[in-house]
């Protein structure tokens, strides 16, 4: 009936409404380090999200926490959670979030210094990308640190330097 349609409605749309304050505490209770909560909150939000089917929604919650696992050094999980979320965004055709997922895995293999898989993923973003991004910066950090990490230290510095140049903002007078 009508009456049936309009309940389901409301419940799904307060489920949502549910899932974005639990996706926002999480990430309110992330950078102020209260990682226990957030990862809470965060997966609280995942679990209605995928309840509901709000994909576009579950990929953010998903990249969030991502971000957790990682200030918290769980590397392993992190890219678990970020390799979920890179294919949800693939999925829904979402090129920047699949950019910023291949990202985040590139800097959770540098964390564990495998550096190959972090190249990988740090190609993979520059390929999905393209060369106008927001991930430009990052792919550029990740390959520093790759290089750092095998011991090339001049190309490091040198992508190092170019971050900071593109970065870098020119004096006004």
């Amino acid at each position: 009936s009508a009456l049936r349609v309009v309940d389901i409605a409301k419940r799904h749309r307060f489920t949502r409404l549910a899932a974005l304050g639990d996706l926002n505490l999480g990430s309110l209770y992330r950078i102020l380090g209260d990682f226990e909560p957030a990862l809470e909150h965060e997966q609280r939000a995942i679990d209605l999200l995928s309840m509901i089917g709000d994909r576009r929604s579950l990929l953010i919650a998903l990249g969030e926490l991502g971000l957790i696992q990682e200030n918290q050094n769980l590397f392993v999980e992190a890219i678990q959670t970020y390799e979920r979320a890179f294919e949800l965004a693939k999925s829904l055709d979402r090129t920047t979030e699949a950019a910023q997922n291949a990202d985040n895995l590139s800097g959770a293999y540098v964390e564990l210094h495998q550096w190959n898989k972090a190249e990988e993923w740090n190609d993979r973003s520059r390929q999905i990308a393209g060369t106008d991004s927001k991930s430009g910066p990052y792919q550029i950090v990740n390959g520093a640190r790759i290089a750092d990490g095998r011991g090339q230290t001049a190309t490091a510095i040198k992508m190092f330097k170019q971050v900071i140049d593109t970065l870098s903002v020119p004096p006004t007078l």
